[in-house]
C-alpha cells in the first residue's frame, strides 16, 4: 500500500512565490550580519563561534542550491518552495539557539531542536524525491522513498555532528558535548523522522479507507 502523498502533493514550484524570496533574503541577511560580527564590524554576542554560525548558513544554502540543481537537471523544475520553508525553519531554529545562548540557557532546547531536525529534513526530502521518482516514472517503492528520506536526513545530522567536533576542536569550545551527548542528539533526529513517516502512512491510510468508504 503506497504511504507517500498523492497529488497535487507535493507543493509545486509555483505554490507560495513568496517563499524564495524569504528564503533567500534570510540567507543572504543572515550570512552577512554573521560576517560583520567575525569581522568585529558588528559586536552581538554569539554562544559558541561565529565562523560556526557562517558555516552552518552556508552550508544550508548550498544544499539547497545543490537540490534545486538536482531537481533542474534530471526532471526540469525547480527545486519545491516547501525545501526552501524547511531550510529556513531549520537555520532559524540554530540561529537563535546561539544567539540568545538558548542551548545554554535551556537544556531542552537543543533536545527539541534536534528532534525537530528529523521531521523538517525527511519533509523536505520527500518534496525532493517524491516529484523525482514520479517524473521519471521509477518504479521504487514508496516505502523505499521514505527510508531514503529519512537515511539522507541521519546523514545531515552526522555531518552537523562532525562541524561541532570540528569547531570545539579549532577553538575549544564545548558544542558537541560528551559522547552520550551526540548519540542523544542522532536518536533524537532518527525518532523525529520515523514519527514524521509514520504520522504520513496513518494519514494516506484514512485517506484510501475515506475513499472506498464514499466509492460504495
Amino acid at each position: 500500500m503506497s504511504t507517500l502523498p498523492t497529488p497535487p502533493w507535493p507543493p509545486t514550484s509555483s505554490s507560495w512565490p513568496w517563499a524564495k524570496l524569504l528564503a533567500y533574503t534570510l540567507f543572504v541577511g543572515l550570512f552577512l550580519f554573521e560576517l560583520l560580527n567575525y569581522l568585529g564590524v558588528l559586536s552581538f554576542q554569539v554562544e559558541f563561534t561565529w565562523l560556526g554560525r557562517m558555516i552552518s548558513t552556508a552550508g544550508v544554502f548550498f544544499i539547497i542550491v545543490a537540490l534545486d540543481a538536482i531537481s533542474r537537471q534530471l526532471i526540469r523544475l525547480p527545486l519545491s518552495h516547501g525545501v526552501l520553508l524547511c531550510g529556513t525553519v531549520l537555520l532559524s531554529i540554530d540561529f537563535w539557539g546561539d544567539i540568545l545562548s538558548l542551548y545554554q540557557r535551556y537544556p531542552w532546547y537543543d533536545q527539541v531542536a534536534h528532534f525537530l531536525s528529523g521531521p523538517i529534513l525527511v519533509g523536505a526530502f520527500l518534496l525532493l524525491y517524491v516529484p523525482i521518482v514520479r517524473r521519471l516514472h521509477w518504479r521504487v517503492p514508496p516505502a523505499v522513498v521514505a527510508i531514503g528520506a529519512l537515511f539522507t536526513s541521519v546523514f545531515l545530522a552526522v555531518i552537523y555532528e562532525l562541524e561541532e567536533y570540528t569547531e570545539d576542536a579549532f577553538y575549544g569550545t564545548n558544542r558537541l558535548g560528551d559522547g552520550a551527548d551526540t548519540a542523544n542528539d542522532l536518536a533524537l533526529n532518527l525518532a523525529g523522522g520515523l514519527i514524521m513517516l509514520v504520522g504520513i502512512a496513518l494519514v494516506r491510510s484514512v485517506q484510501k479507507q475515506q475513499q472506498r468508504g464514499a466509492a460504495v
